[in-house]
């Protein structure tokens, strides 16, 4: 799985890059992981990069479009879709997310000249820089608080559950000794304070 994330963000950086170098949709089909061959990919992905000039400053937007190939795997999508969030811009609340058509998704968020000097490291490097590779970020492994009547039945059956950041996940792990996601943490203690949890 480690070596499925990292490959999933070296391919994004690349797209990320060739998208915002070429002013063009760059498309990635992402395989779920498998140690054979994978004939129908997990989803696939479109980025766009725009650019516009504000006041001497560039101002560059990713438009990130996710469509599920493999329904029956929402958690994989997820984990995919958040590998490629964390290496862009990992504050939940700075990305907008608006629904599609069927399974489809945009997600979009701006992009710090930070993020694209990193695409090009990937590029010129072709692989993942040391700044991203030696992070103690690990994916899929940050627990999410959500409302206990919604992940009591997410757990059995198998759903997806929005966390209250705002982040879907399906719960199919024990979240003791996990990092609690920040957002959650902040949006339960408003709870607790209100009385509501």
């Amino acid at each position: 799985m480690e070596a499925w994330h990292s490959q999933i963000q070296l391919s994004a950086l690349i797209c990320i890059e060739r998208a915002y170098r070429e002013a063009r949709t760059v498309p990635l089909h992402v395989p779920a992981p498998s140690p054979s061959a994978v004939k129908v990919p997990l989803l696939h992905l479109e980025f766009d990069v725009d650019r516009e000039e504000f006041e001497d400053e560039e101002l560059i937007e990713l438009t990130l479009h996710v469509s599920s190939q493999d329904v029956s795997k929402p958690y994989l999508v997820e984990d995919a879709v958040s590998s490629i969030r964390e290496i862009v811009e990992p504050v939940v609340e700075k990305w907008r997310l608006l629904p599609g058509s069927g399974s489809e998704l945009f997600w979009s968020t701006f992009v710090a000249r930070e993020v694209i000097g990193t695409a090009v490291s990937a590029v010129e490097l072709g692989e993942l820089p040391d700044s991203i590779a030696e992070s103690n970020f690990r994916l899929a492994v940050r627990a999410h608080y959500a409302r206990k009547h919604e992940i009591v039945g997410a757990s059995v059956d198998g759903d997806a559950v929005r966390g209250l950041c705002g982040v879907w996940f399906v719960p199919t792990t024990n979240p003791d000794g996990l990092d609690v996601c920040p957002v959650c943490a902040d949006a339960y203690g408003d709870l607790e304070v209100g009385g509501n949890s």
